[in-house]
């Protein structure tokens, strides 16, 4: 996978892309290189609790996709189960926090290397959170993380497993919202924003990327990743994952919404 940078709105947005499934994005200071970034095996548990704050877009330019939030609530309780429905985005979660973490310079900075909360001091939104893979993930490296998502029980799985565990209770808070509404409700801005296998389940992704653009403070980074719209994509991800090895509940996907680089470099601007 290549790495190439384009400057958007002042910042260099650095765009990993090759003929594999996923594309990824995230402003960055890098010079142009190459990397591969490799799958790595299954962390995690199993896994309810009402939402801490809830808010449905009113808004006529809504992102949020009905069919999609049913979709994901009626997954909702098999998202910790590293060997159910979500087993490839557990697989995916090492990766992403690796990622994530070199992007960010923590493990490069001396005063951070050792320690087991390199992100301490950042204010992270994991926006599309589902049931809180990589937002625990995240608490737990020290961040203080909003996880945000329109599924409900997506939700109400993720505060339930953060309660199993006291140690990154004071990191996490979980709001039923959507990306529309966090910037209609004036909510401080991020460090850094997240937004992981999303952008494809939307239904206006350019509106969805210019919301999440304004969520982030100057300088901040954001860190995407969705299903490149290529013909291995649609026979992968569609064909392979959902009909043949059934990976995913057949459905999980539509191809004609997955996004390429360029389109997601183009909505930036």
């Amino acid at each position: 996978k290549q790495w190439y940078q384009r400057r958007v709105r002042g910042r260099k947005m650095m765009i990993i892309r090759g003929p594999s499934l996923f594309s990824w994005i995230a402003p960055s200071l890098a010079r142009t290189q190459t990397r591969t970034l490799a799958t790595s095996k299954s962390l995690v548990s199993t896994v309810f609790i009402p939402s801490l704050k809830f808010s449905t877009s009113s808004s006529s330019e809504s992102t949020i996709s009905r069919d999609e939030v049913q979709k994901f609530n009626k997954m909702a309780k098999t998202w910790w189960d590293p060997n159910g429905d979500s087993k490839l985005l557990h697989q995916m979660n090492p990766v992403r926090i690796r990622y994530i973490k070199e992007r960010l310079g923590v493990d490069s900075d001396a005063s951070k290397k050792f320690t087991t909360k390199p992100l301490e001091g950042f204010r992270i939104l994991d926006l599309g959170c589902g049931a809180g893979l990589l937002t625990e993930s995240l608490a737990r490296l020290g961040a203080q993380v909003v996880g945000v998502d329109a599924a409900n029980e997506s939700i109400s799985i993720a505060q339930y497993h953060a309660s199993l565990d006291p140690s990154i209770k004071g990191n996490i808070q979980y709001w039923v919202s959507s990306v529309e509404d966090l910037v209609k409700d004036g909510v401080s801005l991020f460090d850094v924003v997240c937004s992981m296998e999303v952008v494809e389940h939307v239904s206006s992704p350019k509106l969805f990327i210019k919301h999440m653009a304004s969520l982030l403070k100057p300088g901040g980074d954001i860190f995407m990743s969705t299903i490149n719209r290529t013909l291995q994509s649609q026979v992968l991800t569609i064909g392979v994952a959902e009909y043949l090895m059934k990976f995913t509940p057949i459905g999980t996907h539509e191809w004609s919404k997955y996004v390429t680089p360029e389109e997601i470099s183009e909505n930036f601007k």
